[in-house]
């Protein structure tokens, strides 16, 4: 038996590589390589980096990225062939020091399934089981192929209207079937910044919904926020949201057929999105839409700073 004392600490230029294949050997080979250049391209985050180590041999590791609005996505830590599990509570340890020293606040993580041994670590290390998403991507033979007559119209959001979006956000979390238990756990600032760092941001793809039963003043009813992928030549919805007293009209349908309308207009292949299985109504409403499912995850989440 290697009696060789085991060391986790945050991995240095020399080890992000073989750290980062050990972290996403999971991955098919292309995939692999792909995630793995796409992580080395992102320096900042290269800091999230955490290996185990005896005698400088690499035999665990994982990855903290933390994102804009204190949040971080962690990947579970794997560790080389024949290593002790009790490790994998070592770079959690190291990760969640990490993580309250960058003042998050919300951490997540991704498996494939709530239970087995990712689960099982997630637990140890006081992550809960939140819900699991659906993965659902629409291509464009599913898009409409001309401008939707309806009710609704879309109004391009400006940094002027920042207050106003963060309070119609919020008014779209009253009642929401999308990770509830998460609601109220960062400021609508916070959640703001997390939208806007994801994929390529521009203004003019997020969009008032408007309606003339809306808010008397502004006539919205709720938003429809898109981000654009170049690298995989596709859109994405991150979030579509109604205030309470225009749901139930089918206008969600409206919006996600605008979105898809939007994705046509700018030549992209796919819109793709992220919905928590549990909410029927919303996954209906996609898979209405041409929606399918092509991957589903099970998120577990660490709240910090209480």
């Amino acid at each position: 038996m290697n009696k060789t004392r085991l060391v986790v600490t945050q991995a240095v230029a020399s080890e992000f590589e073989p750290a980062l294949r050990l972290v996403f050997a999971h991955l098919a080979p292309d995939q692999q390589r792909a995630q793995i250049s796409r992580t080395m391209h992102d320096k900042a985050s290269l800091d999230g980096v955490f290996v185990a180590k005896r005698a400088e041999e690499i035999i665990g590791a994982t990855w903290c990225h933390v994102l804009p609005g204190h949040t971080a996505v962690v990947w579970p830590p794997r560790q080389a062939m024949d290593e002790a599990r009790k490790m994998v509570g070592w770079l959690y340890d190291a990760v969640c020091q990490y993580m309250t020293a960058k003042k998050v606040r919300l951490a997540q993580c991704l498996v494939n399934t709530d239970s087995g041994p990712d689960a099982e670590g997630l637990r140890g290390a006081g992550f809960d089981y939140a819900t699991d998403l659906l993965y659902m991507v629409s291509s464009h033979e599913r898009f409409p192929e001309c401008p939707l007559g309806c009710e609704l119209t879309y109004q391009p959001y400006t940094p002027a209207d920042h207050q106003r979006l963060a309070s119609l956000v919020e008014q779209t979390y009253q009642g929401t079937l999308d990770c509830p238990a998460l609601d109220g756990v960062r400021s609508i600032q916070d959640v703001l910044m997390g939208y806007q760092a994801t994929g390529e941001y521009d203004p003019s793809r997020w969009l008032f919904i408007q309606s003339q039963t809306g808010d008397a003043e502004t006539g919205s009813v709720g938003c429809l926020l898109l981000a654009d992928h170049p690298r995989d030549k596709q859109w994405e919805l991150i979030y579509m949201g109604l205030v309470p007293e225009a749901r139930g009209r089918g206008w969600g349908l409206e919006a996600t057929r605008q979105a898809q309308w939007q994705v046509r207009q700018a030549g992209r292949d796919r819109l793709v999105l992220a919905v928590d299985a549990t909410n029927k109504y919303a996954v209906r409403v996609y898979a209405e839409a041409g929606f399918v499912t092509w991957d589903r995850r099970s998120v577990f989440t660490k709240i910090l700073g209480k």
